[in-house]
């Protein structure tokens, strides 16, 4: 299980896809929050510390790959988990670009889910601390 307790952002604009997800997720012991779009995840900033974001990569109208740069931009030190059913292979690479820890293709195991969420989770706990000094 995760070192420490941690609430899943599930970002798809698809509201039975979160609703399964929000499902899965109880029964695996994590906290979850529903986002149904990049506007109401802006709206959900600051995250909590102890939260990781899986996100859908092929929103309406709105890309998910824009969600770490996003969270970059705010010096929101969360990790991202993608998903996504496209077969866009050009999509599927630029998401090993963005700095998120995976990309799970759908549909997906649940083990294979929460073991995804746990090695970014875990990490984000092993990223190293840097301390810069102003001149």
């Amino acid at each position: 299980m995760t070192p420490f307790p941690v609430t899943i952002l599930v970002l798809d604009d698809d509201s039975s896809v979160r609703s399964a997800l929000a499902r899965l997720l109880k029964a695996k012991g994590f906290a979850q929050q529903q986002l149904d779009s990049i506007a109401s995840l802006r709206a959900a900033l600051p995250l909590p510390a102890d939260s990781c974001l899986l996100v859908d990569i092929v929103l309406d109208q709105e890309s998910g790959l824009d969600v770490p740069g996003i969270l970059r931009d705010r010096n929101e030190l969360v990790p991202v988990v993608f998903m996504s059913a496209t077969d866009d292979e050009e999509m599927l690479a630029k998401a090993d670009t963005t700095g998120a820890t995976r990309c799970l293709r759908k549909p997906f195991e649940a083990d294979e889910l929460v073991a995804a969420l746990e090695a970014a989770v875990t990490a984000l706990c092993h990223a190293p601390v840097l301390h810069l000094e102003k001149e």
